[in-house]
């Protein structure tokens, strides 16, 4: 699997693409006061694993990843 990615990897002209080309599109915030219920159902919802965090500015604050859903579960109060 590795050899055949390195291949792809190969024949392309990097220079030539934008990581546009790449990214994820609609792009979907949270706010960082929202509930992890909330924040987890916005997840499935949206079949994304990250969702970026804004401040009541809309000012990008952080990253919420589904690890870090679990770990802050999982983790003793």
């Amino acid at each position: 699997m590795v050899s055949i990615l390195a291949d792809m990897m190969n024949d392309v002209v990097w220079d030539k693409i934008s990581i546009d080309h790449f990214m994820t599109s609609p792009t979907y915030t949270i706010r960082s006061d929202a509930s992890i219920d909330e924040a987890v159902m916005f997840t499935i919802d949206k079949n994304i694993r990250q969702l970026p965090l804004v401040n009541n500015d809309n000012k990008l604050i952080g990253l919420l990843t589904q690890t870090d859903i679990v770990n802050g579960l999982l983790k003793p109060s």
